[in-house]
């Protein structure tokens, strides 16, 4: 089976676990993530993905949403404690740089 094949195999395990309305053969978690939020740019509602708690977060630190945050993140410099390093690359990406985002880390 080619490397390309088992890719593709596993971004289609990771859709169906996660509940994503495409996935577009991404497989890492990093673009998964990018490719929510930018479907979520595209229309499709947030909660179409079913994430954990700090995937959501990023999604919506991505999106710019900060009214959607999960309890109790309802304030952005929270919600960002509660990120990794991987998941804070996401939102600045997304985003960019933002002042709830410096000196606020938990890793």
């Amino acid at each position: 089976m080619s490397s390309k094949s088992k890719a593709c195999k596993r971004a289609a395990a990771y859709a169906k676990r996660w509940g994503a309305p495409r996935l577009d053969g991404k497989i890492r978690r990093e673009d998964y993530e990018m490719e929510a939020i930018e479907q979520c740019r595209q229309g499709h509602d947030p909660a179409d993905f079913k994430f954990s708690c700090s995937e959501t977060i990023t999604l919506i630190l991505g999106l710019g949403r900060h009214d959607l945050l999960p309890e109790p993140y309802g304030d952005p410099v929270e919600a960002w404690s509660r990120l990794n390093e991987r998941q804070r690359a996401v939102v600045r990406a997304a985003i960019g740089e933002a002042p709830w985002m410096i000196g606020n880390t938990r890793y």
